[in-house]
Order: C-alpha cells, then structure tokens, then sequence
C-alpha cells in the first residue's frame, strides 16, 4: 500500500502528452464501469443465490448448526484485481 502511495506521488508530479493522458483517463473511466456493472450483476446474482440457500436449506431441508454464508465482498475484490491486473500485465488476459 504505501509502495503504491509512493508511486503514485511520483507519478503524478511527471508530464505526460495531452493524447497519454486521455486515453489514461478513458481506460481508467472504462475499467471504473465495468467494476461498478460487474459489482451490480454480483450482488443481484448474490440476492438470486441467497434467496435459493434460503429456501432450501430454511424451507426445505433446515439441518441444525450448519449456518450458511456467502462472501460478496471477496467476489468484488477477485473481479477488482483482475480488472487491474488485465490492464497492468496485457500478458495475463490473454491466458
């Protein structure tokens, strides 16, 4: 984290050319949509699952203390470090 400070320090006092820094911008504005969409389809598939979960293991078939639990939060932050590793190492994505 506080290597990514310092570079980011670095990097944001340097000159870059007009047409670098739009398209920058627009990967940037890109990648921010495409996290926020991804996040947005995750959380309602997330909902879809849980209400499933829910009735199965409620309504249906409840067994006594095994509770169940989802993990939304590590899903947006697989799909938040493949969205930054896809754009840092174009060698990744690629397979």
């Amino acid at each position: 984290m506080v290597f990514g400070l310092v570079m980011y320090k670095q990097l944001k006092g340097c000159s870059v050319h007009k047409s670098m820094r739009e398209i920058s911008e627009l990967i940037y504005e890109t990648c921010k949509t495409y996290l926020i969409t991804q996040g947005k389809f995750i959380l309602v598939l997330w909902a879809f699952i849980a209400i499933i979960i829910g009735a199965y293991f409620g309504w249906l078939s409840p067994v006594e203390g095994k509770p169940v639990a989802l993990t939304f939060p590590s899903s947006c932050s697989s799909a938040w470090w493949e969205s930054r590793a896809a754009t840092a190492w174009p060698g990744l994505a690629s397979g």
